[in-house]
């Protein structure tokens, strides 16, 4: 198999996921906007918008415009320069009900793969981000 065969196929798989992503994540409008930041917020403590834009890979207005949503839905605390950006309890409870999800839909995805292959994945998709990291 030739390297833009893999190439095709890795696109492909992008893409995909990238729908199953929206199917299972757009439940509600914000859902799937605030699923990605509610889950950071839950396992990583950030006290600037930019270290968290630069975790999440989005820009800061972006970022912002989220956090805003957020806070408004009652899922953060109003945030205070050089403190923690911190979920309230429903924040956090959302946040668990993302990565649940996000595990349900892993599990799908990868489900009859076996142990063997699984290793080589993740070998090669180590190589990958590797390879991506030295492109940015």
């Amino acid at each position: 198999m030739s390297n833009t065969e893999n190439q095709n196929r890795f696109f492909e798989v992008s893409k995909l996921y990238n729908k199953l992503s929206q199917k299972c994540f757009h439940k509600n409008k914000n859902f799937s906007s605030f699923a990605l930041f509610a889950e950071a917020l839950n396992h990583f403590e950030f006290t600037s918008q930019q270290k968290l834009s630069d975790f999440v890979g989005c820009n800061k207005a972006y970022t912002c415009r989220t956090l805003f949503k957020m806070q408004l839905s009652g899922y953060l605390q109003p945030i205070v320069p050089k403190k923690p950006i911190t979920l309230t309890s429903k924040g956090k409870e959302f946040a668990i009900n993302v990565e649940n999800e996000r595990k349900r839909l892993q599990a799908q995805v990868f489900d009859g793969i076996t142990k063997e292959e699984d290793e080589m994945l993740k070998h090669i998709v180590d190589k990958i981000i590797v390879n991506m990291n030295k492109l940015i």
